[in-house]
């Protein structure tokens, strides 16, 4: 019976999560929804809309780095919390915490990779500001030797 019901409650575990999953789509799918529904509503209706209000609606306005930010904030917590866990389990059964430090290395790596990724987007976006119009990569400065490629005069190379 004790076997059964750790099994039961795994598996509701995993139900409530997928559940959650689900819902979590479906609401970003209605939000969707909504937001091209007010936006076909005000341009059937003949209401000059400008391109501030067509990007809010539409949600591009969001800032990825500091969203991965945040991802990489709350991975760390979650890292931690996974080492605590290992520590007090392995007072019950030591075969338990080396499985539960590799994961939380796994997912303290991802962390750190995350708020990487998010320096970089920073980054680029905050280049991107500075030059708008212009392609910047990385490593390149803005306006650099390639100048008559975007319209500037040809400069002479005796000169």
């Amino acid at each position: 019976m004790g076997d059964s019901a750790i099994g039961l409650a795994g598996l509701g575990f995993w139900l409530f999560i997928a559940a959650a999953v689900v819902a979590g789509i479906w609401e970003d799918i209605r939000k969707r929804e909504t937001r091209h529904a007010t936006l076909r509503s005000l341009i059937e209706s003949g209401q000059p809309v400008d391109q501030a209000a067509v990007d809010r609606l539409l949600g591009k306005s969001q800032r990825t780095d500091h969203d991965m930010r945040v991802g990489s904030l709350i991975m760390r917590y979650i890292a931690l919390g996974l080492v605590v866990m290992g520590i007090m389990l392995a007072f019950l059964s030591f075969e338990i915490l080396f499985p539960l430090l590799g994961a939380a290395a796994i997912v303290g790596l991802l962390s750190l990779g995350m708020g990487a990724a998010a320096d970089y987007l920073e980054r680029v976006e905050g280049e991107r500001a500075e030059s708008p119009g212009e392609l910047v990569l990385p490593g390149r400065p803005a306006g650099g030797a390639r100048g008559a490629e975007r319209g500037a005069p040809p400069q002479d190379p005796g000169a």
